[in-house]
Protein backbone atom coordinates (compact mmCIF):
# COMPACT_ATOMS: atom_id res chain seq x y z
CA UNK A 1 0.00 0.00 0.00
CA UNK A 2 1.22 3.56 -0.68
CA UNK A 3 2.49 5.89 2.02
CA UNK A 4 0.09 8.28 3.73
CA UNK A 5 1.31 11.22 1.65
CA UNK A 6 0.49 9.32 -1.54
CA UNK A 7 -2.95 8.34 -0.36
CA UNK A 8 -4.26 11.68 0.78
CA UNK A 9 -5.36 13.93 -2.07
CA UNK A 10 -5.28 17.68 -1.95
CA UNK A 11 -8.47 19.63 -1.61
CA UNK A 12 -7.88 20.96 -5.12
CA UNK A 13 -7.87 17.44 -6.56
CA UNK A 14 -11.15 16.48 -4.88
CA UNK A 15 -12.72 19.75 -5.95
CA UNK A 16 -11.56 19.19 -9.54
CA UNK A 17 -13.12 15.74 -9.54
CA UNK A 18 -16.36 17.03 -8.03
CA UNK A 19 -16.65 19.74 -10.69
CA UNK A 20 -15.62 17.42 -13.56
CA UNK A 21 -18.13 14.76 -12.53
CA UNK A 22 -20.98 17.26 -12.22
CA UNK A 23 -20.06 18.97 -15.49
CA UNK A 24 -20.12 15.59 -17.25
CA UNK A 25 -23.51 14.78 -15.74
CA UNK A 26 -24.93 18.10 -16.92
CA UNK A 27 -23.49 17.64 -20.40
CA UNK A 28 -24.99 14.16 -20.67
CA UNK A 29 -28.41 15.50 -19.62
CA UNK A 30 -28.17 18.34 -22.15
CA UNK A 31 -27.27 15.89 -24.89
CA UNK A 32 -30.16 13.61 -23.98
CA UNK A 33 -32.63 16.52 -23.92
CA UNK A 34 -31.45 17.83 -27.29
CA UNK A 35 -31.18 14.56 -29.19
CA UNK A 36 -33.73 12.45 -27.28
CA UNK A 37 -31.08 9.72 -27.33
CA UNK A 38 -28.71 8.29 -24.74
CA UNK A 39 -24.97 8.96 -25.18
CA UNK A 40 -23.95 5.48 -24.08
CA UNK A 41 -20.19 6.03 -24.36
CA UNK A 42 -20.39 9.06 -22.06
CA UNK A 43 -22.48 7.18 -19.52
CA UNK A 44 -19.97 4.34 -19.51
CA UNK A 45 -17.11 6.73 -18.82
CA UNK A 46 -19.05 8.28 -15.96
CA UNK A 47 -19.71 4.80 -14.59
CA UNK A 48 -15.97 4.06 -14.70
CA UNK A 49 -15.35 7.33 -12.87
CA UNK A 50 -17.77 6.24 -10.16
CA UNK A 51 -16.00 2.88 -9.83
CA UNK A 52 -12.63 4.56 -9.28
CA UNK A 53 -14.19 6.91 -6.74
CA UNK A 54 -15.48 3.91 -4.76
CA UNK A 55 -12.04 2.31 -4.76
CA UNK A 56 -10.54 5.57 -3.56
CA UNK A 57 -13.06 5.79 -0.72
CA UNK A 58 -12.25 2.22 0.31
CA UNK A 59 -8.46 2.29 -0.06
CA UNK A 60 -7.51 5.97 -0.16
CA UNK A 61 -5.31 5.59 -3.24
CA UNK A 62 -4.72 9.01 -4.81
CA UNK A 63 -4.16 7.41 -8.23
CA UNK A 64 -7.79 6.26 -8.17
CA UNK A 65 -8.85 9.87 -7.78
CA UNK A 66 -6.84 10.84 -10.84
CA UNK A 67 -8.39 7.97 -12.82
CA UNK A 68 -11.85 9.11 -11.78
CA UNK A 69 -11.02 12.64 -12.95
CA UNK A 70 -9.82 11.42 -16.36
CA UNK A 71 -12.92 9.27 -16.87
CA UNK A 72 -15.15 12.22 -15.92
CA UNK A 73 -13.45 14.39 -18.52
CA UNK A 74 -13.76 11.68 -21.14
CA UNK A 75 -17.46 11.43 -20.27
CA UNK A 76 -17.79 15.17 -20.88
CA UNK A 77 -15.95 14.89 -24.19
CA UNK A 78 -18.00 11.88 -25.32
CA UNK A 79 -21.27 13.65 -24.49
CA UNK A 80 -20.18 16.69 -26.50
CA UNK A 81 -19.00 14.52 -29.36
CA UNK A 82 -22.39 12.78 -29.44
CA UNK A 83 -24.17 16.15 -29.47
CA UNK A 84 -21.84 17.46 -32.19
CA UNK A 85 -22.61 14.49 -34.44
CA UNK A 86 -26.34 14.90 -33.82
CA UNK A 87 -26.28 18.61 -34.65
CA UNK A 88 -24.21 17.95 -37.77
CA UNK A 89 -26.85 15.47 -38.92
CA UNK A 90 -29.52 18.16 -38.41
CA UNK A 91 -27.51 20.87 -40.16
CA UNK A 92 -26.72 18.61 -43.12
CA UNK A 93 -30.40 17.66 -43.44
CA UNK A 94 -31.23 21.38 -43.58
CA UNK A 95 -28.54 22.00 -46.20
CA UNK A 96 -29.83 19.11 -48.32
CA UNK A 97 -33.38 20.44 -47.95
CA UNK A 98 -32.37 23.86 -49.25
CA UNK A 99 -30.83 22.17 -52.28
CA UNK A 100 -31.07 24.12 -55.52
CA UNK A 101 -32.74 27.04 -53.75
CA UNK A 102 -29.50 28.08 -52.05
CA UNK A 103 -29.33 31.48 -53.76
CA UNK A 104 -32.85 32.42 -52.61
CA UNK A 105 -32.07 31.25 -49.09
CA UNK A 106 -28.78 33.16 -49.02
CA UNK A 107 -30.63 36.35 -50.00
CA UNK A 108 -33.21 35.68 -47.30
CA UNK A 109 -30.51 35.29 -44.63
CA UNK A 110 -28.79 38.47 -45.83
CA UNK A 111 -32.01 40.47 -45.55
CA UNK A 112 -32.89 39.09 -42.12
CA UNK A 113 -29.38 39.26 -40.64
CA UNK A 114 -26.51 40.78 -42.60
CA UNK A 115 -24.62 40.47 -45.85
CA UNK A 116 -22.29 37.51 -45.72
CA UNK A 117 -24.10 35.93 -42.78
CA UNK A 118 -24.80 32.71 -44.63
CA UNK A 119 -21.13 32.54 -45.61
CA UNK A 120 -20.19 32.70 -41.93
CA UNK A 121 -22.70 29.98 -41.06
CA UNK A 122 -21.45 27.74 -43.86
CA UNK A 123 -17.85 28.30 -42.82
CA UNK A 124 -18.71 27.27 -39.25
CA UNK A 125 -20.50 24.18 -40.52
CA UNK A 126 -17.53 23.18 -42.69
CA UNK A 127 -15.15 23.68 -39.75
CA UNK A 128 -17.32 21.40 -37.62
CA UNK A 129 -17.33 18.79 -40.39
CA UNK A 130 -13.53 18.95 -40.62
CA UNK A 131 -13.26 18.54 -36.86
CA UNK A 132 -15.54 15.49 -36.95
CA UNK A 133 -13.27 13.96 -39.59
CA UNK A 134 -10.27 14.74 -37.38
CA UNK A 135 -11.98 13.02 -34.44
CA UNK A 136 -12.52 9.91 -36.54
CA UNK A 137 -8.76 9.77 -37.05
CA UNK A 138 -8.10 10.26 -33.33
CA UNK A 139 -10.47 7.42 -32.51
CA UNK A 140 -8.43 4.86 -34.43
CA UNK A 141 -5.30 5.88 -32.49
CA UNK A 142 -5.79 4.15 -29.13
CA UNK A 143 -3.34 6.39 -27.24
CA UNK A 144 -4.79 9.64 -28.56
CA UNK A 145 -8.31 8.40 -27.95
CA UNK A 146 -7.47 7.41 -24.39
CA UNK A 147 -6.17 10.94 -23.79
CA UNK A 148 -9.16 12.72 -25.34
CA UNK A 149 -10.16 13.96 -21.90
CA UNK A 150 -7.13 16.27 -21.93
CA UNK A 151 -9.03 18.52 -24.34
CA UNK A 152 -12.52 17.78 -23.07
CA UNK A 153 -13.99 21.17 -24.05
CA UNK A 154 -12.62 21.49 -27.58
CA UNK A 155 -15.95 20.48 -29.18
CA UNK A 156 -17.68 23.58 -27.79
CA UNK A 157 -17.02 26.10 -30.60
CA UNK A 158 -18.07 23.59 -33.26
CA UNK A 159 -21.26 22.78 -31.38
CA UNK A 160 -22.01 26.49 -31.16
CA UNK A 161 -21.40 26.94 -34.91
CA UNK A 162 -23.92 24.21 -35.72
CA UNK A 163 -26.41 25.61 -33.21
CA UNK A 164 -26.12 29.00 -34.94
CA UNK A 165 -26.69 27.40 -38.34
CA UNK A 166 -29.79 25.58 -37.13
CA UNK A 167 -31.12 28.59 -35.18
CA UNK A 168 -30.91 30.89 -38.19
CA UNK A 169 -32.69 28.34 -40.35
CA UNK A 170 -35.42 27.82 -37.75
CA UNK A 171 -36.01 31.57 -37.58
CA UNK A 172 -36.48 31.73 -41.36
CA UNK A 173 -37.99 28.31 -42.06
CA UNK A 174 -41.58 29.49 -42.46
CA UNK A 175 -40.62 32.41 -44.66
CA UNK A 176 -38.34 30.15 -46.72
CA UNK A 177 -41.13 27.61 -47.24
CA UNK A 178 -43.45 30.42 -48.36
CA UNK A 179 -40.75 31.68 -50.71
CA UNK A 180 -40.37 28.24 -52.25
CA UNK A 181 -44.13 27.88 -52.60
CA UNK A 182 -44.33 31.23 -54.38
CA UNK A 183 -41.46 30.22 -56.66
CA UNK A 184 -43.15 26.92 -57.39
CA UNK A 185 -46.44 28.65 -58.13
CA UNK A 186 -44.70 31.16 -60.39
CA UNK A 187 -43.02 28.29 -62.24
CA UNK A 188 -46.34 26.50 -62.70
CA UNK A 189 -47.96 29.68 -63.98
CA UNK A 190 -45.08 30.29 -66.39
CA UNK A 191 -45.34 26.71 -67.66
CA UNK A 192 -49.12 27.11 -68.10
CA UNK A 193 -48.63 30.38 -69.95
CA UNK A 194 -46.07 28.78 -72.26
CA UNK A 195 -48.37 25.82 -72.81
CA UNK A 196 -51.29 28.13 -73.62
CA UNK A 197 -49.14 30.05 -76.07
CA UNK A 198 -48.11 26.84 -77.83
CA UNK A 199 -51.74 25.69 -77.95
CA UNK A 200 -52.94 29.04 -79.31
CA UNK A 201 -50.13 29.03 -81.87
CA UNK A 202 -51.07 25.54 -83.01
CA UNK A 203 -54.77 26.48 -83.16
CA UNK A 204 -53.85 29.57 -85.14
CA UNK A 205 -51.80 27.55 -87.61
CA UNK A 206 -54.59 24.99 -87.95
CA UNK A 207 -57.09 27.79 -88.49
CA UNK A 208 -54.88 29.31 -91.16
CA UNK A 209 -54.49 25.95 -92.87
CA UNK A 210 -58.28 25.43 -92.77
CA UNK A 211 -58.83 28.85 -94.27
CA UNK A 212 -56.35 28.16 -97.05
CA UNK A 213 -57.91 24.77 -97.75
CA UNK A 214 -61.34 26.40 -97.81
CA UNK A 215 -60.17 29.08 -100.21
CA UNK A 216 -58.63 26.48 -102.52
CA UNK A 217 -61.82 24.45 -102.48
CA UNK A 218 -63.85 27.51 -103.43
CA UNK A 219 -61.98 27.91 -106.76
Amino acid sequence: MSSESQKLPTKTATQQLKEAFRDAEREIHKTENCSQKVPVAALNELRYAGSHMLVFLEEGEATELEQALQHSRRAYFDAQRFLLLYLMWQAQAIRDGIGEHISEYTDLVAKAYSAGKYGELKQGMMAAKAYIQEMSQIKIDSKRWENRGDNFEECKPYIQSLRDYITVYDSLAEEFVQLRQKAKQAKLEAEKEAKDKRRNFILGVLGLIAAIVGAIAAF
